[in-house]
């Protein structure tokens, strides 16, 4: 459910308001923030470009932001930020993909079969937020409780790819 509710905004205004994230001022920040959660979709692109950004605010706003609109379309570039060196970065990247819903599943287990992450550890802290919170749905429990299980093992680097992908497997069937 992705919100569109200013198409005539321009993309020289969402810009603006993008930067407007990063100032210093609180006020400013929130009210950049609702303007760009009002404007919903068409305000994706530019937020998942301020990722890209130094400042941890800036993320962090961006991804806030993506929670409130939900729109799959910020799914892959969420996946990605769930391994931000700002463990709060990564955490509201993995709540916004929770907030899209069932879509951004498969990405997340996807990303977790991969050997190609910056920050393996905040992936799987992040990762296996979603994945609990995914599993407590009866649809999910016993499809994604070895992948669960497999997150505390000793060395969750060897057996977490293999569950997620036999978890893939499963949802493929399902």
């Amino acid at each position: 459910m992705t919100r569109n509710h200013s198409p005539s905004v321009s993309g020289s205004d969402i810009k603006s308001l993008v930067q407007k994230l990063g100032s210093r001022d609180p006020s400013q920040r929130m009210n950049a923030r609702e303007q760009l959660n009002s404007i919903g979709d068409a305000s994706v692109d530019e937020l998942v470009k301020a990722f890209a950004d130094d400042r941890r605010q800036v993320r962090w706003e961006a991804a806030n932001c993506l929670r409130s609109i939900r729109s799959p379309k910020a799914i892959p570039a969420l996946v990605k930020e769930m391994e931000d060196s700002n463990s709060d970065v990564g955490w509201l990247a993995s709540e916004a993909l929770l907030a899209t819903g069932n879509s951004s599943l498969i990405p997340v287990l996807t990303s977790l079969t991969s050997n190609q992450h910056r920050e393996l550890g905040y992936l799987y802290n992040h990762a296996h937020h979603i994945v609990r919170m995914f599993a407590c749905r009866e649809e999910y429990q016993t499809i994604l409780q070895p992948l669960l299980d497999a997150f505390d093992e000793s060395e969750p680097q060897t057996s977490v790819p293999v569950q997620a992908y036999e978890a893939l497997q499963q949802l493929e069937k399902h």
